[in-house]
């Protein structure tokens, strides 16, 4: 084991991603608005595994800051989409989000 490095984990606490091991690619990213719901197709991803990364762009740090959400990103086939992550919930405000598409094998 390394002291450097990415590791990505699922539900079940396994590691789905490790940059210590694996071979990554940084592939596609894009700034989207609190309000822009909308997808891109990489049809060079066909046969490879992602990872979706999402930041929340300046995060308020005062006030109500627990009811900001970043966006929900999702891949189906080479189509990866994102919608306002307060869309998805039954409450919450949405937030300007950075997401990063990476590679790996």
């Amino acid at each position: 084991m390394s002291d450097f490095g990415f590791k990505s984990y699922d539900d079940s606490g396994n590691v789905i991603v490790d940059s210590d091991s694996l071979l990554n690619r940084f592939r596609y990213s894009i700034e989207a608005t609190s309000t822009t719901t909308g997808n891109t197709t990489l049809s060079d991803i066909s046969g490879l595994s992602t990872v979706e990364l999402v930041t929340m762009v300046n995060p308020p740090t005062t006030g109500s800051w627990y009811w900001n959400v970043a966006h929900t990103v999702t891949r189906s086939g080479t189509k990866i989409s994102w919608v306002p992550g307060g869309s998805t919930l039954a409450f919450g405000v949405s937030n300007a989000s950075v997401i990063e598409v990476f590679l790996y094998s």
